[in-house]
């Protein structure tokens, strides 16, 4: 990876993310400038990173090479006419959900190198997943180097129109919560026929676990593996008529399209 600056505006969980994983594959902490309103949060990753940090934005905009906008989407178009007189066209990276590339274009200007992302909070512990769209301004290298930087934290998948940023948020950025759903669901379930919650805690959690690593074996298909799980007129076949029988496929299916809906109406709403 390149020793470019980073500069990161905002010091909140997926920054620290990114820093976090910045740092631990032995990132020059010099390279890296935090600024954020509140000095708890910058004190926070001073201590345990030794990042560089700043309350002012434009220094951070003056500073950086690569210019991560890590703030609420609500927040992009105040912070992004304070720093414009202060870039000298670094590469821009959003993960303001729903906040196009053309926004940011009209507020930096249409030269600028803009690239979309939408990570997730596994980036958290270093098991994320993030989708990327870069627009034409942006370079080869600045592609690699934003590549590399997500692969610091997960897994990358880089997209070919801008609208799937918005299918991505649907299927990853959303995604952990409808797992959580499922194991809240399990765990539920077997306390109520009377097991200890720790104990179905730790059983659905190895379980998650367990499906998660078989899934991600090389040629790994979720239809496949499904099935063969599933023994005729066994205890998982029972399982699973039930599910059918509600209909939990379809109502899946239902939720990542709103979810995929709403992300496409903020987008509108830009």
């Amino acid at each position: 990876m390149e020793q470019l600056k980073i500069g990161f505006i905002g010091a909140g969980n997926m920054n620290g993310a990114i820093i976090g994983g910045l740092v631990n594959s032995a990132y020059p902490t010099k390279n890296i400038m935090v600024s954020n309103p509140s000095e708890g949060k910058l004190n926070n990753l001073k201590k345990q990173y030794s990042v560089l940090t700043t309350q002012d934005n434009t220094t951070v905009a003056s500073f950086a090479e690569v210019l991560i906008l890590g703030v609420k989407p609500y927040n992009i178009e105040a912070i992004c006419k304070e720093i414009a007189p202060h870039i000298s066209k670094p590469l821009i990276i959003s993960v303001a959900a729903g906040k196009t590339i053309a926004s940011i274009e009209a507020l930096l200007g249409a030269q600028q190198a803009v690239i979309r992302v939408m990570p997730n909070t596994p980036s958290l512990i270093s098991k994320g997943a993030a989708g990327l769209f870069a627009n034409q301004n942006t370079k080869a290298h600045q592609k690699s180097f934003a590549a590399q930087l997500f692969q610091a934290v997960g897994i990358t998948e880089w997209l070919d129109t801008e609208d799937k940023i918005d299918l991505v948020t649907a299927l990853s950025g959303s995604g952990p919560a409808y797992f959580f759903y499922l194991a809240e669901a399990m765990i539920a379930s077997a306390v109520e026929q009377g097991m200890d919650k720790n104990q179905a805690t730790n059983l659905v959690t190895q379980t998650a676990l367990g499906a998660a690593a078989m899934l991600d074996q090389d040629g790994a298909d979720a239809e496949a593996l499904r099935i063969a799980v599933t023994s005729p007129n066994g205890t998982t076949e029972a399982a699973l008529n039930e599910l059918n029988s509600n209909q939990v496929n379809q109502s899946i299916k239902s939720a990542v399209l709103a979810a995929y809906n709403r992300g496409q109406q903020l987008a509108k709403d830009d």
